[in-house]
């Protein structure tokens, strides 16, 4: 794949990404964490969970690199693009992992619930990182 494709599918999967942390809270039905009766979703607690998925907002972040690779599309990425990244996806896990501190089991609700937007989000997540590596090389 040509550098542009790379570029391509990087601004593709920040994205979707950005696009999954405005609209998680209102398509989603939010995190879940696996009990003897099957999942129960952190959003009927009431003492406590209701609030972790304020931490899938964190992907919103995902605008920034955004931004400085669609402004620098034709060249390779420099450092400080990549040390941009590289804060924002520490940003998301330290987000997912608060979450899951308290009621959220991040893969569980992605991959076993499933929600088709948190699983969305984490594979972009990973393509990015692979996107920009590649970008790099």
């Amino acid at each position: 794949m040509t550098r542009a494709g790379y570029s391509v599918s990087y601004l593709l999967f920040l994205a979707l990404m950005t696009a999954v942390g405005m609209s998680w809270e209102y398509y989603s039905p939010g995190f879940a964490a696996n009990s003897s009766t099957g999942a129960v979703f952190c959003r009927e607690l009431l003492s406590s969970g209701s609030d972790d998925s304020a931490m899938v907002l964190m992907f919103m972040i995902m605008i920034l690199p955004f931004i400085f690779r669609l402004a620098r599309f034709r060249y390779p990425p420099k450092a400080v693009e990549t040390s941009v990244f590289a804060v924002c996806v520490l940003l998301v896990i330290g987000a997912l992992y608060l979450a899951s501190l308290d009621c959220a089991q991040v893969f569980y609700t992605a991959f076993v619930v499933p929600d088709f937007m948190l699983l969305a989000a984490l594979v972009s997540l990973a393509g990015a990182v692979w996107s920009i590596y590649r970008l790099r090389t």
